[in-house]
């Protein structure tokens, strides 16, 4: 992560590229995933993807998020939020943010891959590895 490509900040996270991967970090201080907070996620990465959108994995660190209202539940089964996203890993650093991660892509399966952790390297080897895979 040491080249920060395309970098955003928002009130809800810091987005950049690096290598092909995008990397989110949320805000500590977002405790609750709402629908404003919810797409402006989608905007940064957006905007860290740049002009050309390709099939990137995407990292996303979250740090205290641990619930998320319904209409953002609702938006994140639609297609919208995952264009040009090949794969997705969560590190997430508490059981109730894990809980409300699975609850949203379990109930109807995300538009892409996704998988949970509770370390950054571990969730970078999956990243790294489904990039090898497909």
């Amino acid at each position: 992560m040491d080249v920060k490509n395309n970098y955003t900040k928002s009130e809800y996270s810091e987005t950049w590229t690096s290598e092909g991967v995008i990397f989110q970090i949320i805000s500590p201080k977002v405790k609750k995933i709402t629908l404003e907070v919810a797409i402006q996620l989608v905007e940064d990465r957006n905007t860290a993807m740049g002009i050309v959108k390709f099939d990137s994995p995407v990292f996303v660190k979250v740090n205290n998020a641990t619930s998320i209202d319904s209409k953002a539940s609702a938006y994140y089964k639609t297609t919208e939020p995952y264009i040009g996203i090949k794969c997705i890993a969560m590190v997430v650093d508490n059981y109730a943010a894990r809980l409300v991660g699975n609850l949203v892509f379990s109930v109807k399966r995300s538009h892409v891959p996704t998988a949970f952790f509770n370390s950054e390297e571990k969730a970078m080897l999956w990243l790294k590895n489904y990039q090898n895979l497909n």
